[in-house]
């Protein structure tokens, strides 16, 4: 079987290819380039040749605009946004596959920021571009980060997992545990969108390094503190090089909380929701805080629940038979995330680990999550 994991943001696009235990990566920008003569379209490298070379016209800022309904302009011609990030999609579909046939593949495209309108919208256009409806999922990244925990029972059975995502501009905190509703057990997550984001160039500069380690670490003490959390995790571009961040991580493996890096969580995690619609008898159920959503897995139909004042109240939604767990919108409508079983189908073996030392000398460990995907860990840098 075939998976494609696709993880969308306003700048960058990280591709997971799966195909029997084989896995192709790819990191793109959300760029678009339009040829001047006739109407072709280029992505990567190829984009960015024509662009230079005066033969075409890039277009970014796909996404943002999609989610605004808005449009954008190349060779004086005004295109959907929507229409131009569905038809970025196909050609990185196209890139990341190669030579490979694509055979009963099944994809699954994750939102950083999940809006009912938008979501309905590109979903309907994606079978136009090559997405056919019933193998074709769009999920927010809560559900993704719940998918991707689901195959690494251990972090969750230790406790409480955080996930730090930092990217241009943009500083978001996931928290994930499990729990019991009603004597079955099944996955929790929210998302904190922070405001201490802060451009990645700061980065460049020994005086940017040192100011957004201290912005990290004031938001990690503030964020753990008087929480079980057993584990956190670092994903997004901002955290590719490390060696800026010597603060923040000593703030977070506190108390013997241990500190994982993964570069692809949000792909990673969707190629595991591929798996849990294929497996539903063996998946765990997910519920989402707030007003996040999922498709479902049947149909391809994209549905969610706004949460309103449930919402703001701390409320939850979840997608079990179309039941409400907290009074705040009709119960006719289905809304975010999975379906009922045990959360533990099968254990799997346990996450390689190394050990590294902070500046002050004090020992901690800092480990590289194994994913049964590939059975191989990512390096930790």
């Amino acid at each position: 079987m075939q998976y494609l994991g696709i993880d969308l943001s306003n700048t960058d696009a990280n591709l997971l290819f799966v195909s029997d235990g084989r896995e192709q990566k790819l990191s793109l920008r959300t760029e678009l380039c339009r040829d001047k003569r006739e109407d072709r379209w280029y992505i990567d490298a190829e984009a960015y040749e024509k662009a230079l070379a005066g033969r075409g016209s890039m277009v970014q800022g796909l996404l943002a605009e999609s989610e605004r309904d808005g449009l954008l302009v190349a060779e004086d011609t005004e295109y959907r946004a929507v229409e131009l990030l569905a038809r970025f999609l196909k050609l990185a579909r196209k890139q990341v596959l190669g030579d490979e046939k694509a055979e009963e593949l099944r994809t699954v495209i994750v939102l950083p920021d999940y809006r009912l309108a938008f979501v309905r919208e590109l979903a309907a256009l994606l079978p136009q571009f090559g997405f056919p409806a019933e193998r074709t999922r769009l999920v927010s990244r809560e559900e993704s980060f719940l998918a991707f925990l689901s195959a690494e029972p251990a972090l969750l059975a230790a406790g409480e997992v955080g996930l730090f995502d930092l990217a241009e501009k943009s500083l978001c905190f996931y928290m994930a545990r499990e729990k019991k509703e009603k004597g079955r057990s099944c996955l929790y997550a929210e998302q904190r969108k922070l405001r201490d984001a802060f451009t990645l160039r700061m980065l460049s500069t020994p005086q940017g390094e040192r100011m957004a380690d201290q912005v990290l670490t004031v938001s990690a003490e503030r964020l753990l503190r008087n929480r079980h959390f057993a584990s956190v995790i670092l994903t997004g571009e901002g955290f590719n090089r490390m060696s800026w961040s010597e603060g923040f991580q000593r703030a977070i493996c506190k108390g013997q909380r241990k500190l994982y890096q993964e570069k692809e969580l949000f792909s990673r995690g969707a190629v595991e929701a591929c798996r849990l619609s294929e497996n539903s008898g063996i998946a765990p159920r997910l519920i989402c805080a707030g007003p996040g959503g999922r498709a479902d897995f049947a149909s391809g139909e994209t549905v969610r629940r706004r949460a309103g004042a449930g919402a703001r109240r701390g409320g939850r939604i979840t997608a079990h038979g179309g039941r409400q767990l907290s009074a705040a919108a009709p119960k006719t409508e289905k809304s975010c995330c999975s379906q009922s079983a045990p959360v533990r189908a099968a254990r799997r073996r346990p996450s390689a680990c190394r050990l590294a030392f902070c500046r002050s000398g004090r020992r901690r460990a800092v480990m590289s999550i194994a994913h049964s995907v590939s059975g191989m860990s990512a390096p930790f840098r």
